[in-house]
């Protein structure tokens, strides 16, 4: 005799996953003074980035590792870069975000006094949010009748 086998299927979600969200404040900040050539010197490049990178997150108050230089181009030097805040963070970026606008100087103070003015523009923002993958559910079980197969042949 075989025993059937059924499985139970999955519900459907009720709700959704949550949804991942950041806040997030988009700058263009000019060097004016600065050469675009500087940035050929791959020394000079790291270490220049390095010096901006802490400047940000310490005027934003986050850790370098939420920044991300998104473009380096000529136009005296325009440095474009994404500066992460937690998704409860809406306070801090948009406070983060005015005063790179209004004094960028403040924000640069350990590479502004070297390369003359800076100005700035900055965007706050929110990332699209995403959300979490859910599995859909499965069919219901299907029972299979035990089927018994004969040990003998018929004899007549």
């Amino acid at each position: 005799t075989v025993s059937p086998t059924t499985s139970a299927p999955t519900a459907s979600p009720t709700t959704l996953a949550p949804t991942v969200s950041s806040v997030r404040v988009a700058a263009a900040v000019t060097f004016k003074s600065l050469d675009i050539a500087s940035f050929d010197d791959a020394g000079f490049k790291a270490s220049f980035l390095a010096s901006y990178k802490a400047d940000l997150a310490a005027s934003a108050g986050v850790p370098t590792s939420w920044i991300t230089i998104d473009s380096i181009e000529a136009g005296s030097v325009v440095i474009s870069a994404t500066i992460g805040f937690g998704s409860e963070s809406t306070d801090s970026a948009d406070a983060f975000a005015a005063t790179l606008s209004a004094a960028p100087q403040s924000v640069f103070s350990t590479i502004g006094t070297v390369y003359g003015d800076i100005e700035a523009a900055a965007v706050t923002g929110t990332a699209a949010p995403s959300v979490a993958p859910t599995l859909s559910p499965t069919a219901s079980p299907t029972t299979v009748a035990p089927t018994v197969s004969p040990t003998r042949s018929p004899t007549t």
